[in-house]
């Protein structure tokens, strides 16, 4: 039994766009193999279930939502894994860090919560992931209530990097602070990022690490890509290249679809 761990947007898919049709049916046969498939993204379980829908049914496909802040057995839909924030820290990261012309809001499982809901980038999200709506202004949080993560949407990525250039290196220690697009700067518990939740299933199988299989492309991925057997994709940012054991081509080019096939000769 080996582990195959996939990003989604600029890994399996071209940013939000239906699964490359190669990769759907190379990963419906490792599926069928009888070995675990795990989709890890920054989207919560709706969003990620979508996708880990399109493979044949199993009790081995799970899904990573919000970064690693939370893992979910897909069949079931049970949670077997959670870190997160509390709503204090969004309040913190809120006063601290936005400005206007920003969005920021955060994810409580398939819940976006958020003090300004129906802007751009929060209408795309609940859209795109399912999500239900919770508006703080309304109905407020206890400061000690779950978070999954919190999110700062930029208006363009000068915006964003700049954003990233102020992070006060305390809170650098605080959280782990990571971009999963050009736009985005996210917020989550500083013991979780996507590969540890992955190590967790890994350990629970007795699967060694050296058969875990992880593809992505930004700095969400970077550590899953370090820890386990990773490939990069070729649209990557550099750092995740400079940490992979290989690089397949780009995401428009079926770089997961041509590693599955010619790397582990999967079809």
């Amino acid at each position: 039994m080996e582990i195959f761990a996939f990003d989604v947007d600029g890994t399996l898919a071209i940013y939000d766009k239906p699964l490359m049709p190669l990769e759907k049916e190379l990963i419906s046969r490792i599926v069928a193999q009888g070995n675990i498939v795990i989709i890890a993204s920054g989207r919560p379980f709706n969003g990620v279930n979508k996708f880990l829908t399109q493979f044949p049914e199993s009790d081995l496909k799970y899904a990573v939502c919000a970064n690693g802040a939370e893992a979910y057995k897909q069949k079931t839909g049970d949670l077997i894994f959670k870190k997160g924030l509390k709503y204090r820290d969004f309040l913190y990261i809120m006063k601290k860090y936005w400005k206007q012309g920003e969005e920021i809001y955060t994810f409580s499982g398939n819940v976006l919560g958020s003090m300004a809901p129906g802007t751009p980038w929060i209408s795309q999200e609940i859209e795109a992931s399912n999500m239900t709506l919770r508006d703080y202004s309304e109905d407020p949080a206890k400061p000690g209530d779950y978070i999954s993560k919190t999110i700062i949407a930029s208006e363009t990525t000068e915006d964003s990097a700049e954003l990233e250039k102020r992070i006060d290196p305390i809170d650098r220690k605080k959280y782990a602070i990571m971009r999963s697009s050009p736009y985005f700067l996210e917020f989550v518990n500083k013991a979780d990022d996507k590969s540890v939740p992955i190590k967790f299933i890994a350990d629970r199988f007795a699967i060694p690490y050296d058969h875990v299989h992880t593809f992505g492309d930004a700095m969400n991925d970077y550590k899953m890509i370090k820890m386990f057997d990773g490939t990069a994709m070729g649209n990557a940012q550099l750092p995740v290249k400079q940490v992979a054991k290989r690089v397949a081509p780009p995401v428009w080019e079926d770089g997961v679809g041509q590693t599955l096939r010619n790397v582990f000769k999967v079809g």
